[in-house]
């Protein structure tokens, strides 16, 4: 993210978000009807503060860093640099920015390289599906 004199006291996800503004603009030039996800993953977990989002701006929250054996709803579970309670919270804070409208949750379930570590070669699917 920059850190030059003019965004610095902009929170990575103020950045984020004040781009996405933009881009949803430049969409709603072409189609009226556009509309563009606000990603909150890593650097941008924390919800923005400086930063409102425009009408058709929705949440998407992308945890990837948390335990896939225990459910998300056990807050002190530590995966990495989060707990899950910590998650939740962050999630929270963007909703009540946000607005549930539209929002949703991306998982990483069904992502085979996430859990293969990105190791080259593929391995084959640890998972059958029919």
């Amino acid at each position: 993210m920059c850190r030059c004199p003019k965004c610095r006291e902009l929170t990575d996800s103020d950045q984020a978000l004040l781009l996405e503004n933009q881009i949803l603009h430049a969409l709603r030039q072409v189609d009226s009807r556009a509309t563009l996800a606000h990603l909150a993953y890593l650097n941008t977990y924390h919800a923005p503060t400086k930063v409102k989002p425009q009408p058709g701006i929705f949440l998407e929250f992308a945890p990837i860093y948390r335990s896939y054996e225990i459910p998300l709803r056990q807050r002190g579970t530590q995966f990495r640099n989060y707990s899950h309670g910590q998650l939740l919270d962050h999630l929270d804070a963007n909703l009540e920015l946000f607005g549930s409208d539209g929002a949703q949750v991306l998982e990483y379930w069904l992502d085979e390289s996430w859990f293969w570590r990105h190791l080259k070669p593929p391995r084959p699917a640890r998972v059958k599906i029919p």
